[in-house]
């Protein structure tokens, strides 16, 4: 029996929605710098 008024859910969602946000800002964040560290072992 969980029950949740529409502004609870959307609360969810937008707490879910910056998470996420962060996540793919820290995970390009990491591929810029792997790809940094290419370019250089390349030159």
């Amino acid at each position: 029996m969980m029950y949740f008024s529409k502004s609870h859910i959307f609360d969810i969602w937008k707490i879910l929605q910056r998470q996420h946000v962060m996540m793919m800002t820290f995970l390009s964040g990491i591929e810029k710098k792997e790809r940094t560290r290419e370019g250089r072992g390349r030159e």
